[in-house]
């Protein structure tokens, strides 16, 4: 009797099992499960004669709110209320932005409705700060349409980019903000607009009499107002020199002459001297003086596109006067240029597809002599290209030659020493250098 009652009864229980289920999944899933967060993306706001656009987001925003008091949402969805504590008009016109500042008091504590709403939890409540980005609608006057939602900051960080503000204040850190100096025997510093020179590591420093606008301005590229142009200065014991102008001056309506100043007494006096009004629109120079009275300044300027004029001036009286001396070996754009002894002088460019070289050494100016280096190997690869001006050490006469401005190899910084015996005709490869890092203070 009982097994005829339970086939007869088989299809009643089965049915009432799945409708357990069924219940039991519902209410799982109404404690413990989720929806998709309502979209407020692509909602349109109408604004009504009479109102603004401010007021009908409010109504838009309270509307948006009470679909998460409802109770058709799963439980861990729900909130018990909200607070807007501020509505602020970031932009006005064809295409509004408005931000909304609100708190949240979650029905029950989760950390999904906090990732949902992108806000914090402080005290059981989520604080939230959304930005709406909206335009009108071309279909529908005052009309307007949610195209993002966001927070303050990439709106701010936006805003920075677009507005030229980063620019501006890139410019500023790398051309004006003041740097530590470098910490070497003879070295200089610019503090408050001015510049100064010591002798003795930078426990003493004397200032140089020159107007800092004057000493850095540039006609091609931006000024820099915290550091020089390298090679554009000497300091030593027995010679201190800058040389500067060749650029627009703007009270005058003219190019002003390209100068010397110097001081032959670590600072005590100081002498200007004029070393050329011939030139204009300098875009680096380069000085050096192989003894205290014969001295070379190598000037670029008048650059068109990666083409410009070069000159040499010599003097003979340790810059007092100065005369024209030649032209340099070509006119792409000048790296480094210098003379170790009274006629030998170096000139370094940039590498150039098809040229045979971008190294040259002069004898009294008349004659330019390609120089090749020999070519270094390194992990198939051949990085170093850039080569610098000669130097003396111990008598002996060395280069160090860089990598390319693409190169990376060991991080761009090592370089390969050679060593000439014949005043750099001809070099040998000595060594890999890795420059130390340069102490500041």
């Amino acid at each position: 009797m009982f097994k005829n009652l339970w086939h007869k009864d088989k299809g009643l229980v089965v049915a009432l099992g799945l409708v357990g289920c069924l219940i039991l999944s519902a209410i799982g899933f109404y404690f413990w499960g989720t929806v998709p967060m309502i979209e407020p993306v692509g909602t349109e706001i109408v604004v009504h004669r009479g109102d603004n656009l401010e007021s009908m987001i409010q109504v838009w925003f309270k509307s948006y709110m009470e679909g998460y008091e409802s109770f058709l949402i799963p439980v861990k969805q729900q909130i018990k209320g909200y607070e807007v504590k501020s509505y602020t008009t970031l932009e006005t016109g064809d295409n509004p932005v408005v931000q909304i500042d609100f708190t949240i008091s979650p029905r029950v504590k989760n950390q999904d409705l906090t990732l949902a709403f992108e806000g914090f939890e402080e005290k059981g409540e989520i604080h939230c700060q959304w930005v709406l980005w909206l335009k009108e609608s071309v279909a529908q006057e005052e009309t307007y349409i949610i195209t993002r939602v966001g927070r303050r900051a990439p709106y701010d960080a936006e805003i920075y980019y677009e507005s030229g503000e980063q620019e501006k204040d890139e410019y500023e850190q790398e051309f004006i903000e003041e740097i530590p100096y470098t910490q070497t025997m003879y070295t200089y510093k610019i503090d408050n607009e001015k510049c100064y020179v010591s002798y003795d590591g930078g426990q003493m420093w004397v200032e140089v009499p020159i107007d800092l606008e004057t000493l850095v301005k540039v006609s091609d590229g931006h000024s820099s107002y915290n550091k020089l142009q390298e090679g554009s200065y000497l300091i030593s014991p027995n010679k201190t020199a800058f040389v500067f102008g060749g650029a627009y001056n703007a009270e005058e309506k003219g190019f002003s002459p390209l100068k010397l100043i110097y001081s032959n007494d670590q600072g005590q006096s100081w002498q200007t001297s004029v070393i050329s009004s011939e030139v204009s629109g300098v875009r680096v120079k380069f000085i050096s003086f192989p003894t205290s009275s014969v001295g070379y300044v190598v000037a670029a300027f008048g650059r068109t596109m990666s083409q410009e004029a070069q000159a040499i001036f010599k003097t003979v009286d340790g810059g007092i006067t100065w005369e024209y001396f030649g032209s340099t070996p070509r006119t792409s754009l000048l790296q480094a240029a210098g003379f170790i002894t009274e006629t030998i002088g170096f000139f370094t460019y940039p590498v150039v597809e098809g040229a045979d070289t971008n190294f040259y050494r002069t004898d009294n100016g008349y004659i330019y002599s390609e120089i090749n280096l020999p070519v270094i190997e390194v992990d198939g690869l051949t990085p170093f290209v850039q080569p610098e001006i000669p130097y003396f050490e111990n008598d002996e006469l060395y280069l160090m030659v860089g990598q390319g401005p693409d190169s990376d190899y060991k991080g761009g910084r090592l370089m390969a020493k050679f060593k000439s015996n014949d005043l750099g005709m001809t070099w040998e490869f000595v060594e890999y250098v890795e420059p130390p890092v340069t102490e500041i203070g």
